[in-house]
């Protein structure tokens, strides 16, 4: 599992849209949706926005 896969599987865990997330992280939308479909990098401090969204840690999402 990618990611992309495992934010797509946490955001929709907690009822969250693309849209939803990308506001709390103050990101474009289209930007997630390019994360979780893998055709975009996330970066280590978005990444780290994520994880604390979820309340998790960025390993999780990356391991």
């Amino acid at each position: 599992m990618t990611t992309g896969e495992r934010i797509r599987e946490k955001r929709k865990a907690q009822g969250l849209t693309q849209m939803e997330l990308s506001e709390k992280v103050c990101v474009e939308r289209s930007l997630i949706a390019k994360i979780e479909l893998g055709t975009a990098q996330v970066s280590a401090p978005l990444l780290k926005a994520i994880a604390g969204v979820f309340g998790c840690t960025m390993d999780e999402l990356c391991a």
